[in-house]
């Protein structure tokens, strides 16, 4: 896979155009009529300059910083009925066309998607170093009741939070108990939410060493389907950047959707395989591929009934 180019995000109040100012030294009547039709010139067509910024369409693959989506990205976030809250373009999207890029919020070495298998430690320093925005930006993202579930049955890993609170951070009694109750939250959290990053310095290989977990917002507002618009790719390990493309040609409100078990093996799989791979997410798919399979499987049920009668 070609790792597409990304431009920096444009800070558009830093790129506004100036209007010269008019000449001091110009005294006489001429001059001063000359440099008010300049200065009345330059106004207009710097007002024109930004009007046409304004109508330009967002430009897709702009990089997403601390979760906040700029007027460049082509995609917003809206509620979804059943299904929380969902990603949604913006504009048309051409197919293969890089919808963003996005900086992690939270890094965890080693452990990918598997809860208990990273370095606690290492996960609380990280949740320690997010700014209060970037940490609400966090914390407000879905915690599967499964990876909530699977915290719970993990004690040492409370037992070891509450070890380190204590010994690095210098609490007790009810902060204590209440820091604990926080970072339980919250590796619940990175556990519904975290990529797995490769060792692979380019992201292509996909069966690379898993070197930890990086949680991204505004990619974790995106909802699955097994027949997804979209697709995912790691941009590299060393920006840790992950790129959103589209499969497809995308329509102004049409909603984003990558399959959170890969594109191939999505396809691969039968209708239980797929379900049990999604069990972790705590959902249900309903996808196009597999209502499909649904109602294939149903009139296979209807068949056999039929011919176990005869």
């Amino acid at each position: 896979m070609d790792t597409p180019s990304i431009q920096p995000g444009v800070d558009g109040a830093s790129h506004e155009a100036k209007t010269p100012t008019a000449s001091g030294a110009a005294t006489n009547f001429l001059a001063k009529k000359l440099s008010a039709g300049l200065s009345r010139s330059n106004s207009a067509s710097s007002t024109a300059s930004q009007r046409a910024r304004r109508q330009q369409p967002p430009r897709p693959g702009h990089v997403i910083r601390d979760g906040q989506i700029g007027s460049f990205n082509p995609v917003e976030e809206r509620d979804v009925p059943g299904a929380g809250r969902g990603l949604f373009a913006t504009a048309a999207v051409a197919r293969h066309a890089l919808l963003f890029a996005e900086e992690p919020l939270l890094f965890a070495p080693k452990g990918g998607a598997r809860i208990g298998n990273h370095k606690v430690r290492q996960f609380l320093e990280g949740l320690e170093r997010l700014t209060p925005r970037r940490r609400a930006a966090f914390m407000a993202l879905h915690a599967a009741p499964a990876q909530r579930a699977a915290v719970d049955k993990a004690p040492a890993d409370a037992a070891r939070m509450r070890s380190w609170y204590a010994q690095v951070k210098h609490l007790t009694g009810a902060a204590l108990d209440a820091a604990v109750a926080d970072a339980v939250h919250a590796l619940a959290v990175y556990g519904t939410n975290n990529v797995a990053t490769l060792a692979d310095d380019d992201g292509g290989d996909p069966d690379g060493e898993v070197t930890g977990g990086a949680v991204y917002p505004v990619f974790s507002r995106i909802n699955h389907a097994c027949d997804a618009n979209a697709a995912f790719f790691y941009l590299g390990v060393r920006s840790q950047r992950l790129g959103v493309r589209a499969l497809r040609d995308l329509a102004a409100g049409e909603q984003i959707f990558v399959s959170y078990i890969g594109e191939t093996a999505a396809q691969d799989m039968t209708l239980e395989e797929r379900r049990e791979s999604l069990s972790s997410w705590g959902f249900e798919c309903h996808c196009g591929a597999c209502v499909k399979d649904m109602a294939k499987k149903a009139k296979e049920v209807e068949k056999a009934a039929e011919q176990a009668g005869k």
